[in-house]
């Protein structure tokens, strides 16, 4: 595999971890699960824990988002390792800012940055286009996690 091959992945592999976020934030919900595969699997790796196998059961996550929260997602710190022309991995930094989505004109009231967790991704090659085959979040820092 060449520079330009490689580049191409990574900037296929970055677009998906954009397009997670761009689209999660937005609810485009069709658009959002286009970038999974359909046996793509979804964990969260800390308490509670949880695993989600199927874009079908992504999608029923996805519409559990309660509507009054408004969010941005962020990826910061991208690390893209390929491993061959159809399988790559990710990791990233992620920053979930929220606020509350109470009036039909912008801007909405800040809650703030409320969330700080690694994205452990994992893309492949389809006959059409990359896609995300296994994303593990896990919390890092989180305003609802207990003080002991």
């Amino acid at each position: 595999m060449n520079a330009l091959e490689r580049l191409v992945i990574r900037d296929e592999c970055m677009q998906l971890m954009t397009a997670y976020c761009t689209h999660l934030d937005a609810r485009n919900e069709k658009q959002f699960l286009d970038i999974f595969t359909e046996d793509a699997i979804w964990t969260k790796l800390t308490e509670p824990t949880s695993e989600t196998t199927g874009r079908a059961a992504i999608a029923d996550l996805f519409r559990k988002r309660p509507p009054s929260i408004l969010s941005r997602h962020l990826m910061l710190n991208h690390t893209i390792t390929i491993h061959g022309a159809d399988s790559a991995d990710g990791v990233a930094v992620g920053v979930v800012i929220r606020g509350n989505r109470d009036r039909e004109t912008w801007p909405m009231p800040l809650r703030g940055v409320e969330l700080v967790l690694e994205y452990r991704l994992s893309f492949r090659r389809e006959p059409d286009r990359w896609r995300i085959n296994r994303c593990d979040t896990m919390r890092l820092l989180d305003v609802e996690a207990v003080s002991q």
